[in-house]
């Protein structure tokens, strides 16, 4: 999931952080406008993503969106929250998984 969404248009930053409470992981995202933020969500491997983590998931993704302030044309920020009910199995042939993570 990280590499091909380093490579889409309109991505300033993405990155996956696990909390230290158990099996809560963030997603850290800030995207050059909507309309990119909104192509990321089309993507095939995004789609692959909800689809996989939807049955592991306790509770649904909390999405907040943010932007900078004071500027005429800010990035979109989002930060995306989760809990597993389990601990996941993530393939290693699952684009999410990568050198690093």
């Amino acid at each position: 999931m990280l590499a091909p969404t380093h490579l889409e248009p309109g991505c300033e930053l993405y990155e996956v952080y696990e909390s230290d409470a158990e099996g809560r992981f963030y997603f850290y995202e800030i995207w050059e406008s909507q309309a990119a933020l909104d192509e990321h969500a089309a993507t095939p491997h995004y789609r692959h993503l909800q689809q996989m983590l939807g049955e592991l998931l306790e509770e649904p993704f909390e999405i907040n969106l943010s932007q900078r302030f004071p500027s005429a044309r800010p990035p979109v920020k989002t930060f995306r929250g989760c809990r597993f009910a389990r601990e996941p199995f993530i393939s290693p042939d699952f684009p999410f998984s990568s050198p690093g993570l």
